[in-house]
């Protein structure tokens, strides 16, 4: 047994002489700032040594490698670099030895007590930058991170294994055959990587950097080079980091621009044999619900693989499928998958939907006819053919196939691309129009059900290169794809503000759209104010035509009208999202003043009673909320009549009940309906 007075005494030294090196030592120096803590640190480090050789004298090595262990990790929460901590502890050992006659202890021991240092902070410092490493992964939302995770584990486990047994117990896969490299080289991640082959290569490459590293850790801590260990695992970290942020950096320019990307793979003659692809869109208006987008995923799961992959584009109205066509079961596939969305569409809309008509669209495109075009030509060629196939289609029809993109509906290809082309000119003409801020205001009357008032809505137009004006569902298709909307809200409050005094002359209320994406823009919401302030100085009343959705999202943006004459208008009532609680509170607020139900609720009136129950419940929720109800699509005498009953059923007054329609009045340039004055 040691001498524990002789060993105190002695130890004393040795820490005198080893702090006095480190103190020498920029970086280590910066943890001793007083003799207290010198003096402190030294006490307890004597206490330690002196329990560790007691531990080998009994052969407790396990007892002393867990002693080692905490010691490693107080070192490693100091942040003392693995570099200078191996060195100190090549020092003290190399002072142990020093003084091993007056210590009482034998060389032996002390390189005993050494390797047990050294195995313990490999362990420590290895396993840390492992768990941080796995931690990071954990936090990003990749299937590569997912996988990378389990590659942790299982060195982890190795090393494990290793300190209890000494036996690594791991068999690493290759580089070319692990899960990772299965996901690196699928077809959906040579599809996200199109346009950055470099990229793509250099994430490979970087993958097979982390392999030769996990190998590099294992042989460094079978051979008990314990530094080289820990310096291979901060560089097996390093090279894991790397591959997750090129990876994202792939997977943020798939995301942002993955309609793009696929349409130009599509027109890439050097991908013309390499792929089959289904597009499959939505044609019902209504959202899918999850559970309908959950049975899609459900059904392609059954074929999926590394030689197919998909991705939903739009919002979720579309889902693109690639099919590897070197895969020698690639027709039988095909085929197989097509009878399953045929059967899935039925269920859809037997089990979800309860409509009448086509549910979904299932387009084959054999790309080699757009490898002479452009990526916007073949997107467009898309878009036509869709609107071709509502038209043909029967409404019993569940499921629609295109065997190629274009030859159910054309003879001859030339007659689609012209087509195509012709869109796309009216595209480039909307576009520049509305930036330009060439855009017409137009007005449409709206009565009350006495046809004794009305007041206008304000809406814009623009025309074509042959000074036509475009069809506003076209229009406004374009605008909404493109992301331009904002721009036609700002300029249209602009141009009303300039116009006031034209405005003023008709009526003294007015309602304007806006757009969900406009709340997110500054220039819109200022120019809107400008209006607000234009329509008080003027005596005119301005509704704020916005959906229910739309509010929920923005409530507190609406705070600057109060105490103006400027009011919501709640549009598309009824139409799928319907919250009588936000009605109530908007109410409460003094915002909200109109309802405009829903076309495709006015429409069915007529023939419908379970429409009507639908108005008659609207009425009367406006009738106790004093709230204005605006019909629109009103096409026919029949339909007035009908609201007529509604209203007289409800008790609601004639004068607070609005129609809006072709039948009445056709929208008309505002010039016109002022000159219609004289």
């Amino acid at each position: 047994m040691l001498n524990e007075k002789n060993f105190q005494e002695i130890g004393i030294i040795i820490f005198n002489q080893f702090f006095s090196v480190l103190l020498s030592d920029t970086h280590t120096s910066k943890y001793f700032t007083s003799k207290a803590i010198l003096d402190d640190l030294g006490e307890k480090q004597i206490k330690v040594i002196y329990t560790l050789f007691e531990l080998l004298n009994k052969s407790e090595e396990k007892k002393a490698f867990d002693i080692l262990y905490g010691v490693a990790k107080k070192h490693f929460n100091l942040g003392i670099g693995k570099v200078a901590l191996f060195k100190n502890i090549d020092l003290y050992a190399s002072l142990l030895k020093e003084y091993r006659k007056e210590l009482e202890i034998s060389e032996i021991m002390i390189k005993k007590l050494k390797e047990l240092l050294e195995e313990a902070t490999a362990k420590l410092y290895i396993e840390t930058y492992l768990q941080n490493a796995r931690n990071f992964l954990n936090d990003t939302d990749y299937e590569i991170s997912n996988l990378l995770v389990e590659k942790i584990d299982s060195v982890l486990l190795s090393i494990e294994s290793y300190y209890e047994n000494k036996k690594l117990g791991i068999c690493l896969e290759s580089h070319t055959t692990c899960e990772v490299a299965k996901n690196l080289n699928s077809l959906g991640f040579y599809i996200m990587c199109y346009g950055n082959e470099d990229k793509k290569l250099e994430i490979q490459l970087t993958h097979k950097l982390i392999h030769d590293n996990i190998n590099e850790i294992l042989s460094s801590l079978e051979l008990k080079n314990f530094l080289e260990a820990i310096s291979n695992t901060q560089e097996l970290v390093t090279n894991i980091n790397k591959l997750v942020y090129d990876y994202e950096k792939i997977y943020d320019e798939w995301s942002n621009n993955k309609y793009k990307i696929i349409s130009k793979i599509l027109v890439d003659k050097h991908e013309r044999d390499k792929y089959g692809v289904i597009l499959l869109q939505r044609l019902k208006e209504s959202k899918y619900t999850k559970k309908v987008i959950i049975e899609i995923e459900n059904l392609l799961s059954k074929f999926l693989s590394h030689n197919i992959f998909y991705e939903w584009l739009n919002e979720e109205r579309e889902l693109i499928l690639f099919m590897d066509k070197k895969d020698p079961c690639f027709a039988k596939l095909l085929d197989l998958i097509l009878k399953n969305l045929e059967k899935l569409a039925q269920k859809i809309s037997d089990t979800y939907l309860s409509a009448e008509g086509p549910i979904f669209a299932v387009i084959k495109m054999d790309s080699q006819f757009f490898n002479d075009y452009t990526h916007e030509e073949l997107i467009e060629a898309i878009e036509v053919t869709k609107e071709e196939l509502l038209k043909e289609t029967k409404d019993d029809l569940r499921l629609i196939i295109v065997k190629d993109l274009y030859e159910d509906f054309y003879e001859d290809f030339g007659e689609l691309i012209k087509t195509v082309r012709d869109n796309l000119r009216i595209k480039k003409c909307v576009i520049e129009k509305v930036l330009n801020k060439d855009v017409d205001i137009f007005v449409q009357w709206i009565y009350d059900l006495n046809l004794n008032k009305k007041y206008l809505e304000v809406l814009g137009r623009v025309k074509d290169q042959n000074n036509k004006y475009i069809p506003v569902y076209n229009f406004l298709k374009i605008l909404e794809k493109e992301k331009l909307m904002n721009k036609l809200d700002e300029v249209m409050y602009v141009k009303l503000a300039e116009n006031i005094d034209k405005i003023k002359k008709l009526t003294n209320k007015i309602s304007v759209n806006i757009y969900p994406d406009s709340l997110n823009s500054n220039s819109v919401i200022y120019a809107l104010k400008i209006l607000a302030d234009e329509c008080n100085k003027n005596n005119i009343e301005l509704d704020i035509e916005i959906t229910e959705y739309s509010v929920v999202m923005n409530k507190d943006i609406f705070d600057y009208i109060k105490g103006s004459k400027v009011y919501l208008a709640i549009d598309d009532f009824g139409a799928g999202y319907t919250n009588f609680e936000l009605i109530g509170s908007l109410k409460e607020r003094n915002l909200v003043k109109t309802l405009k139900i829903d076309g495709s609720i006015v429409r069915k009136l007529p023939e419908s009673e379970v429409y009507k129950n639908i108005a008659i419940t609207m009425s009367e929720f406006a009738r106790v909320f004093e709230l204005d109800l605006v019909y629109e699509y009103v096409d026919s005498e029949e339909i007035i009549n009908k609201l007529k009953e509604v209203s007289e059923n409800t008790g609601i007054s004639f004068d607070k009940v609005y129609l809006q329609g072709f039948y009445l009045h056709r929208p008309s340039l505002l010039d016109e309906e002022v000159n219609a004055l004289k």
